[in-house]
């Protein structure tokens, strides 16, 4: 059937036509309100949240990026395993305290334990951390990595976007606590073991190690210590969700389509059937 056909038939049916587009109004108005019969009241659904991004580098005690004496490698698997830190009871409970909250009130998503840094492939890191967060929490993160670089993103939602913010710096504070906490419980052993090592140098070499090398060696040890430092404070604020009203539209739109399709078909039909 021609184009033309199609608008004569429809403009002779135009009561049906708007009463299509009448119940395509509706059924977008449904996907973007909340309406209750009793008593009868429509009110728009208008999703509101704060939301904030900070970013995390991982480095040495001796700032060995910026000395370039850097092992990039070993300092991206660090990140990758310090991010992995962010969900334990331990992280949370830190962050916790900060806020006046209870831990449980924080949820935490990512990263992705097989493949670092493909949440910024497709989608982006910030549209699949807004397609993961706010599930039922009040408090709720999203940890990012890089494949190819020691840092660590946070995407945080709150009820608002101060809260937000907090949520960022409260997650930075709980995870440089948890790092120095368990470096602090391994130094005992990792000294040990340097002891044992120059015993053993001085059994096999036949001489007295000396204290400047023992020394040395204890702050070699040191230096290779991690440390998580937030590059900047994090930048967030409040987000008002607009996609309903996209959505509002698509259905309206195919609601209409639909109907109108469904009036040229039917006249059709009926205009055939009544001239046989």
């Amino acid at each position: 059937m021609e184009f033309a056909q199609i608008l004569k038939r429809l403009w002779a049916h135009r009561l049906l036509v708007a009463l299509g587009l009448v119940v395509a109004a509706v059924a977008g108005a449904l996907t973007v309100a909340d309406v209750s019969l009793s008593p009868l009241s429509i009110e728009r659904e208008r999703t509101e949240f704060g939301a904030a991004q900070t970013m995390l580098y991982v480095d040495t005690t001796t700032n060995s990026i910026e000395t370039s004496q850097n092992d990039t490698a070993s300092l991206t698997a660090r990140a990758q395993i310090f991010a992995r830190f962010i969900g334990s009871g331990s992280v949370r409970a830190a962050a916790a305290r900060e806020l006046g909250i209870p831990p449980e009130a924080i949820t935490v998503s990512g990263p992705s334990p097989d493949n670092p840094g493909q949440q910024n492939l497709q989608p982006p890191a910030q549209a699949r951390a807004n397609a993961l967060l706010g599930r039922g929490s009040a408090y709720s993160v999203f940890v990012d990595t890089e494949a190819s670089a020691p840092t660590i993103t946070l995407f945080t939602q709150a009820r608002t976007g101060a809260d937000a913010v907090r949520l960022a710096q409260a997650i930075t504070v709980g995870l440089q606590e948890h790092v120095r906490e368990s470096q602090t419980d391994a130094r005992t052993s990792l000294l040990s073991g340097v002891r044992d090592s120059l015993r053993v140098t001085s059994l096999t070499e036949d001489r007295n190690v000396s204290e400047a090398e023992r020394r040395q060696a204890r702050r070699d040890l040191l230096k290779s210590q991690s440390v998580v430092e937030p590059l900047g404070d994090p930048v967030g604020g409040d987000v008002v969700d607009e996609t309903g009203s996209t959505a509002a539209f698509i259905v309206f739109v195919t609601v209409a389509l639909l109907w109108c399709v469904a009036i040229v078909v039917l006249t059709a039909f009926i205009g055939t059937a009544r001239r046989r």
